[in-house]
């Protein structure tokens, strides 16, 4: 069998570079993650995401599978609607299962959750992997703040990922943040407002 690193899988990922990609296994993935996945489009008008997490939730459950690791959904099944751009927010989803497939160990567990508060969205992403050095915790979402480094550092696939995800959900006028947790692992969490039209041309051009 050939084998195939997540970067080939997902081409619109960049990895960190300090932290080294699982190895799994393809055949035709690419082209159908090419094919399922549509250009993005600035928009005012609501986007239902729920539709967003199956679509990241049927992408990564074979992947996961091959690492022995169970992708969980806790989310309601419709009504998580936003002015946004779902294809940016998809981009920050799949980052962020990535990031904890890398580290998730066998027979491990990652829950994917999504709550209505108020008028706010809130994701998270937790594993059950090592966690994050507390040395480390402070820097997971920098990058580079300059428009041209960026630029450059996403196409030769220099800058932090998690970088991505933060210019992501801030244009967004949201936040992102991280923590260890108490039983073991990560949780990356996320929340952006469900209304938020004049943020949105903004979006289109981020990472």
């Amino acid at each position: 069998m050939n084998s195939t690193n997540v970067t080939t899988l997902f081409p619109q990922l960049v990895i960190s570079r300090s932290r080294s990609p699982f190895t799994a296994t393809a055949s035709n993935e690419a082209d159908t993650l090419s094919a399922i996945r549509p250009a993005a489009r600035p928009s005012s008008e609501r986007r239902e995401l729920a539709s967003v997490l199956r679509l990241v939730t049927w992408i990564f459950e074979p992947l996961a599978a091959r690492k022995q690791v169970t992708v969980k959904v806790d989310a309601p099944v419709a009504g998580l609607q936003a002015v946004c751009d779902e294809i940016r927010l998809q981009h920050v989803l799949e980052i962020l299962l990535t990031n904890a497939l890398n580290f998730s160990p066998a027979n491990s567990t990652i829950l994917l959750t999504a709550r209505n508060e108020g008028n706010r969205l809130r994701f998270s992403v937790a594993d059950e992997g090592a966690g994050v050095a507390p040395d480390e915790q402070d820097s997971v979402f920098e990058g580079s703040d300059n428009a041209l480094l960026q630029f450059f550092s996403e196409s030769s696939g220099e800058d932090n990922e998690l970088a991505i995800c933060r210019r992501i959900v801030a244009a967004h006028g949201g936040m992102i943040s991280m923590r260890n947790r108490p039983q073991g692992g990560t949780c990356y969490e996320f929340s952006i407002p469900t209304v938020s039209p004049q943020l949105v041309e903004a979006v289109s051009h981020v990472a």
